[in-house]
């Protein structure tokens, strides 16, 4: 994904409307993505501590940096600004 958005940049420019969707679907990717991950590698944690040796409260948590969801939600409100940065600039281009 971050290929394509890179991709998109170098063909067509940093502020189109591609580049701008492209972003915004990274962002979200990112940002629902990083929890779900570290939910999954702690419940495969928690799963296989458990087979081994079983203890009395031990159950599922979240592993890894959750700090990826700032930065994808981040690139969700740029990708936003910058697709109304292209609605703006089409509109000036129109008037002109």
């Amino acid at each position: 994904m971050f290929s394509r958005l890179l991709k998109g940049v170098l063909q067509e420019g940093p502020f189109t409307d591609i580049v701008a969707g492209r972003l915004f679907f990274l962002g979200w990717f990112v940002a629902v993505g990083s929890p779900l991950a570290g939910l999954l590698a702690g419940w495969s944690d928690s799963w296989l501590v458990g087979s081994m040796a079983p203890m009395v409260g031990s159950g599922p948590t979240v592993a890894g940096p959750q700090v990826l969801v700032l930065a994808g939600l981040a690139a969700v409100v740029l990708g936003k600004i910058m697709r109304e940065g292209v609605r703006m600039r089409e509109d000036l281009e129109g008037t002109v």
